[in-house]
């Protein structure tokens, strides 16, 4: 399906031509939608289609309509210079790269010309029917099952992070909250038992926790069965659901909260790698990330510390690159992406000022103008940093949902002009 372009495209290349300076001004409405417009017909197009004729991904297999394939990079502590690559089907980047469109699918038709409207309830909804295809008779949600990697079988267990983004995408794209998962996550809990929680969190907290853990019983394989650990990156989502739920009483709630905020508290928060906070994480700054997206997004409010601590370091490492014509950040090099993580975690904690005029023109700066896509980023990894998952599609959606959030802050007309009509 090509999508028709009535914003024409010459607005973004000449966007692409304009220098920026450090100081900050507006971004021009027309060439924020106009960037959303055009990452729309990139999620259309690389989506696979029935056929598999949308895309050339190289040993493709067993990957079905609706989902964004990722691709594998085996390589050693994150240095993929030299790496084997691989295209594979992974349904948590797939349903991970949706959720990040929830606010911009809300406001779909507000935003977005009639055909790229109706193009993304297109897209979205092939996901959630995709998505339907991994659902555990205990209402897990099998990430890897079906031949995550086509070379080898995986028998890992399904874990927080998956399923409650499964369930949050059932909430925001089709209207269905689901509460049969609150019981399996509160009796999955650190009680001490699990030996990869043990001496960890010991440093910063009193064990046991009780806070979530990442993977969820039963265990496939007894190897499994006294290893499991805490990714508070994985259990901000679980949050995340818990707030949307309204389930805020649930045993382990608290728990992960008070250990979230002690985190970020003491400033742990992009450190990495780092196995205290997150094993699995692709990005350092995915973290924070979660995090502003559970407060501002699932009304979980008791994150409050741990948002203003990554707030206050994100204003400080953009105070640091005042005098820079482009920003540099301390712990990724990929800075179009983490100017997106940034600017939603700023725009997610209630911060409106000039930070986010830069960072929103250099993400749309960082654009491709003939794809409408956005560099790929390291999505998630082994927690021995050996395998990593790379996705346009995820740094797309991440990049729209900062455009989209700053066109709702900046011109609010948008939203109410449409609205009266």
């Amino acid at each position: 399906m090509r999508l028709l372009f009535p914003i024409s495209i010459a607005v973004i290349v000449i966007f692409h031509l304009l220098p920026f300076s450090c100081t900050a001004t507006t971004v021009d409405k027309d060439a924020c939608i106009s960037a959303l417009v055009n990452g729309i017909h990139f999620l259309d197009e690389s989506q696979i289609k029935s056929d598999l004729s949308s895309a050339d991904y190289r040993n493709i297999r067993d990957i079905a309509e609706g989902c964004w394939p990722c691709l594998v990079c085996r390589c050693a502590n994150w240095d993929c210079s030299k790496m084997d690559t691989l295209w594979i089907r992974c349904n948590a980047i797939t349903q991970g790269a949706l959720l990040c469109l929830q606010e911009l699918y809300r406001h779909r038709e507000q935003i977005l010309p009639p055909p790229e409207a109706k193009a993304f309830e297109t897209i979205a909804g092939k996901v959630c029917r995709y998505m339907e295809n991994f659902v555990s008779v205990d209402s897990t949600y099998g990430c890897r099952r079906i031949n995550w990697y086509p070379h080898r079988s995986l028998s890992n267990p399904d874990d927080i992070e998956d399923t409650s983004i499964y369930f949050l995408v059932r909430y925001f794209f089709m209207g269905k909250k689901s509460e049969e998962f609150v019981k399996l996550l509160s009796s999955n809990r650190d009680d001490g038992s699990d030996i990869c929680v043990k001496g960890i969190w010991a440093k910063i907290a009193d064990v046991p926790t009780g806070a979530f853990l990442t993977w969820l019983r039963p265990y496939p394989e007894k190897a499994f069965q006294d290893s499991n650990d805490i990714c508070l990156g994985a259990a901000s989502n679980a949050i995340f659901l818990l707030g949307v739920l309204d389930s805020k009483t649930t045993p382990g709630f608290a728990e992960t909260v008070t250990l979230i905020n002690k985190v970020a508290e003491m400033n742990l928060q992009f450190s990495f790698p780092s196995e205290v906070i997150r094993w699995y994480a692709g990005n350092p700054y995915a973290f924070g990330y979660n995090i502003c997206r559970a407060y501002a997004d699932g009304g979980v409010v008791e994150l409050r510390p741990a948002v203003s601590a990554i707030q206050n370091e994100l204003l400080s490492e953009i105070d640091d690159n005042s005098d820079s014509d482009r920003m540099r950040w301390r712990y990724s090099d990929n800075f179009e992406i983490v100017d997106a993580y940034a600017a939603n975690c700023l725009m997610d904690a209630g911060y409106t000022g000039n930070a986010i005029d830069r960072l929103i023109a250099e993400i749309i700066s960082a654009q491709n103008p003939q794809s409408g896509s956005w560099r790929a980023d390291c999505v998630t990894g082994s927690a021995d940093q050996r395998i990593k998952q790379c996705s346009s599609q995820w740094s797309t959606a991440i990049c729209m949902e900062a455009i989209a959030k700053y066109l709702m802050i900046r011109y609010p007309e948008v939203l109410e002009s449409k609205d009266a009509e």
